[in-house]
């Protein structure tokens, strides 16, 4: 279970540098807005059909396996992150404004990139 536990960290890691970063790779454009379409998918499609908009389908499958027993369960896997980096303030609201912001300009590039 523990090697699930990392590969769910690994995973989520992945997703979040990709989003962040693969847009400026010109040949991995395509692809970027592939995994960003999947993001908003899950945020605003999955989210709601399961009475939680805006939640990141990975952690909560990561939550109901149980396997972060020695962590508390995050409101948000970047929350989680930025408690880890020794965020210690409660402003979740804060936090996800600023992840849709980021989330919006690297979406907003990437298709400028992909168009143009």
């Amino acid at each position: 279970m523990a090697l699930l536990n990392i590969l769910f960290h690994a995973l989520h890691l992945t997703i979040i540098l990709s989003s962040l970063f693969l847009f400026l790779f010109e040949q991995l454009v395509g692809v970027h807005l592939i995994l960003q379409a999947v993001i908003l998918s899950s945020w605003v499609v999955i989210g709601p059909l399961i009475n939680k908009p805006g939640v990141c389908l990975l952690t909560e499958v990561h939550k109901k396996l149980g396997l972060n027993k020695n962590e508390e369960p995050p409101h948000s896997y970047i929350v989680f992150l930025v408690q880890k980096l020794g965020y210690k303030g409660k402003d979740y609201k804060k936090i996800d404004i600023i992840t849709f912001a980021v989330f919006g300009v690297c979406t907003v590039i990437s298709l400028v990139r992909f168009v143009f």
